[in-house]
């Protein structure tokens, strides 16, 4: 089975999307500034995609972890 789009491309993807999230981030908090339930809304939103990246990049690490014990020849 082939994959519709290489690894490289949805990496290059996900950068991509994350680096426009973190903007439009940054633009919401710059314009709720004055506003405490604006802010509150935004810090909500970057908690929850801090918490999808951060379990995301937990994932690839245990991966190389696996990887590396597998080609040292360790369980």
């Amino acid at each position: 089975m082939t994959e519709a789009r290489s690894d490289a491309e949805l990496a290059t993807e996900l950068e991509s999307l994350f680096l426009e999230l973190a903007e439009r981030l940054d633009r919401k908090a710059g314009l709720a500034k004055d506003d405490p339930i604006a802010l509150d809304e935004v810090f909500v939103e970057a908690g929850s995609l801090y918490a999808v990246l951060r379990a995301a990049s937990e994932r690839i690490r245990d991966l190389r972890e696996r990887l590396d014990r597998s080609a040292r020849g360790k369980p």
